[in-house]
């Protein structure tokens, strides 16, 4: 266990090699998913918020930071077999988690919502933060970077700093991107697999034409009924992911309690951690 409670360790299986952190010692489980072309770490101010009070779990998605999956399984990210769903299925299998509640960020919401889906029985409650999925257009920014010569221009460009901290900029409207997070993109991003991925699931995720229902719409159908219990956090003046026609979505979809934060932007974990970890522990409490 290193300083602060955290442990960061690796699941390894058929190929595929996924970093986890996991954070505190509570009854309940909490496995954290994020968004595109994000990492582990984005959770870690609402980690230490929770820690008392869950066992959280954390892991690198296929593509990004330190989890890399064989080429060939590198396709059909919202399917049944899918690799973000088998990294959340080796990590509960590996670490025998029971029950857990499951929680994502932004394409981590997706995920969520698509495995809360396809997995039903497995967990046991579901968390979104600024979900994609909710039938909510994409902003133009990712649609422009979706466009074939952009999107082949910066895969060909590379990462750097300017660019990295633009991309977070539209991410956040109650404070500036801190710069833990700028450093922990460039670092992860060296890694040129992790930079040609964010922009082949951005043109995957969005078109100039905004999102493609191919994969979700089934799946936001099936959600939309779906008994497990609910909560939806979002931010008000999110610029990446419109709040406005998430909420419609899910004032629609049962079992479900909504909460709008005025200032929070994309990622209002890290903007607002003591108050989405407040929301969460409510939430945890009647499962």
């Amino acid at each position: 266990m290193e300083a602060g409670n955290l442990e960061n360790f690796y699941i390894s299986e058929n190929g595929a090699k996924i970093r986890v952190h996991k954070r505190g010692t509570g009854k309940k489980s909490l496995i954290l998913i994020h968004g595109l072309g994000a990492f582990i770490e984005i959770w870690e101010p609402l980690m230490k918020e929770l820690e008392d009070k869950f066992t959280i779990y954390a892991p690198d998605l296929p593509g990004h930071g330190e989890t890399v999956f064989p080429a060939s399984e590198m396709t059909d990210f919202y399917r049944e077999n899918s690799p973000f769903f088998k990294t959340i299925d080796m990590l509960i299998e590996k670490e025998n988690i029971s029950s857990p509640i499951l929680a994502g960020n932004s394409m981590g919401g997706g995920i969520s919502m698509a495995y809360s889906v396809l997995r039903r029985d497995v967990i046991s409650g579901c968390i979104l933060i600024d979900p994609l999925g909710a039938g909510n257009r994409v902003d133009a920014v990712h649609r422009i970077l979706s466009f074939g010569p952009v999107n082949w221009y910066f895969r060909r460009k590379g990462p750097d700093m300017e660019s990295i901290r633009a991309g977070w900029n539209q991410s956040f409207s109650a404070i500036e991107p801190p710069e833990w997070l700028i450093d922990c993109s460039m670092k992860h991003y060296e890694n040129r697999d992790n930079w040609q991925w964010y922009f082949r699931l951005v043109k995957y995720g969005t078109s100039i034409f905004g999102l493609r229902k191919r994969d979700l719409k089934p799946i936001r159908s099936q959600f939309a009924q779906l008994p497990v219990p609910k909560l939806v956090i979002w931010g008000r003046k999110d610029r990446i992911l419109d709040p406005d026609e998430g909420k419609a979505y899910f004032d629609r979809v049962e079992n479900t309690r909504f909460i709008m934060i005025p200032d929070g932007g994309h990622v209002p974990m890290v903007e607002y951690p003591g108050l989405v970890a407040r929301e969460i522990s409510t939430f945890a409490e009647g499962i």
